[in-house]
Order: C-alpha cells, then structure tokens, then sequence
C-alpha cells in the first residue's frame, strides 16, 4: 500500500489567493474602473512588505515573507495569476483563480458616453443700450433677456 502525498500547503496557497480575489474585487468597487496597473500585484521584494502587512492584518497567524514568495510563486506557476504583459512584474488574479476560490469576480459595465448640448449655434455678445448688460445671443434672439429692449447689429461685442 503506497501512500499518496498530499500537497498541505495547497490550502495555504488558496488563502493567499482568495485574499487577493477580495483585494482585487475592493479595488475595482473603490475605482469603478479596470485599471490593471492599479489592480495588479507587484511581485518584486520591495512590495512583499506591504503585501505580507495586508495578508497579515486579516489572519491570527502571521506568514513570513518566504512563504509569501513561496504561495506567490506556486499561484503564478497554477496559472492562477497572470502577468499584466510580457515580461512585467506586475500580476492580476486570473478568471481560474477566481472560479477556484468560489468568489465572483466583479467587472464594472461600459457606460455610454453622456450627450453633449449642440454646439452648432453661434453666440455673440451684445451689450444692450437700455440695462447695460452684456450677454451672449444667438442670430435669432433680437431682444434683451433682462430688459426687453431691441438689440442692434452695431452693439457686437
């Protein structure tokens, strides 16, 4: 009878990764917006620092910094964080990771673009010889807003 090895760390990787899902899913309700240079993971040693201080702020055990390299980098070879492009360092968690760790991945909608006014009237301010005021009209408008009076082509502005 041989006795199959069972990878105990694998629970220990899925922390890691699930507490990444939840950072991800944060940012992207903070933002409201897929940004992947705001949402990635920088997997340099300078940013294990900050990473390791997250994960440890939310568990009773605290992780040391080799095994944090050691989770990231066994998550990376799973396939369950990919790199934001060739060559980077900077890693998001990928759609994998997410349908493992049984948490829905959150993706903001495209909104459509607001309509803005029609700009095709040419405005031209007038001051009128009755109030005094100075305003912008359009070539249909011939009479003062505020007084009423008839504007004259030699009042332009």
């Amino acid at each position: 009878m041989t006795k199959v090895k069972k990878d105990t760390r694998y629970g220990y990787y899925l922390r890691v990764l699930k507490f990444l899902c939840k950072r991800h899913n944060m940012l992207m309700d903070k933002q409201k917006s897929q940004n992947l240079e705001y949402l990635s993971i920088k997997t340099t040693s300078k940013t294990w620092g900050h990473l390791l201080r997250d994960i440890n702020s939310y568990r009773e055990k605290t992780m040391k910094a080799a095994s944090l390299e050691r989770s990231l980098r066994e998550l990376k070879r799973r396939q369950y964080l990919e790199p934001i492009s060739e060559n980077s360092s900077c890693y998001i968690v990928s759609s994998a990771g997410f349908k493992d760790v049984g948490i829905k991945m959150r993706k903001i909608e495209a909104r459509e673009k607001a309509q803005l006014p029609d700009r095709d009237k040419n405005h031209v301010n007038f001051r009128c010889r009755n109030c005094n005021f100075i305003d912008g009209y359009s070539s249909a408008e011939n009479t003062c807003r505020y007084c009423g009076a008839k504007l004259y082509t030699i009042d332009k502005i």
